[in-house]
């Protein structure tokens, strides 16, 4: 999974994965990939856990979108 669009930082991506999202992904890096933002997932589970996962991970990153806009727009109000 590539989390590059994001642009957050590697504690802020893994707040939001483990915290928010309640997904525990492994470092593309563990296995080459020189990118810190691309993600393995273990998917040797139930058909019904893996949409529940993908269910919460897109719920998380809909929350971190709705933030970062929020926050956006703000910062262009003032300006």
């Amino acid at each position: 999974m590539d989390f590059t669009e994001p642009e957050l930082s590697q504690d802020n991506l893994k707040t939001l994965l483990v915290d928010q999202a309640k997904v525990g992904l492994t470092p593309g890096t563990w296995f080459g990939e020189p990118n810190e933002n691309f993600y393995r997932m273990n998917i040797a589970t139930r058909l019904s856990e893996i949409q529940t996962s993908f269910q919460l991970l897109k719920n998380a990153m809909g929350e971190y979108d709705h933030t970062a806009l929020a926050a956006s727009s703000a910062v262009n109000s003032d300006l």
